[in-house]
């Protein structure tokens, strides 16, 4: 009973992994994706039911709310989406990903500030990641800071290039 209830959340995982991975892409529909978000969400809400612990359920579960969300314009979902990736930080707290997934979801429900708050930390903890600073501006530019945006782009851009320049074979 163990491996086959593994191999459900696995699958699970997976749908969910390429349901939320196509979402921001390209040549999908809102309508499938309207059509489908409540029922990969759910999906998730029964594998989280039974393993409350597992990092990438509730991060996804977290995505999943957020993308419901934004689709239906939903602050409930955004709500619970906020709650689902606070869990997932508190298992693995240093995952940017999280914070960039709690930063994104905060701009959907029209709370830049927190956003700012969010990815300010995030670029705290290491200032040498390039994406940290990128996002940190978007959450500046919704918060209507606009030279701190651009400053903090700006950064990601030079950081992006020394990056590329550092890996260039001589």
């Amino acid at each position: 009973p163990h491996v086959a209830e593994r191999r459900v959340t696995d699958r699970v995982k997976q749908l969910a992994r390429d349901f939320i991975n196509r979402s921001g892409r390209p040549g999908g529909t809102a309508s499938f994706y309207k059509d489908n978000v409540r029922i990969v969400r759910a999906a998730l809400e029964a594998e989280v039911e039974r393993h409350p612990d597992d990092f990438t359920l509730l991060f996804m579960l977290g995505q999943a709310y957020a993308l419901e969300g934004e689709l239906f314009e939903s602050p409930e979902a955004l709500q619970q989406s906020l709650a689902a990736l606070e869990q997932a930080d508190a298992i693995s707290p240093h995952r940017q990903a999280v914070k960039f997934q709690l930063a994104k979801t905060l701009l959907l429900g029209g709370q830049p500030e927190k956003a700012v708050e969010v990815t300010r930390a995030v670029v705290a903890e290491d200032p040498t990641l390039q994406e940290s600073h990128w996002f940190l501006g978007l959450a500046l530019s919704a918060a209507g800071d606009r030279a701190g945006a651009a400053d903090e782009m700006l950064q990601s851009l030079d950081l992006g290039r020394r990056a590329a320049w550092s890996s260039t074979p001589k």
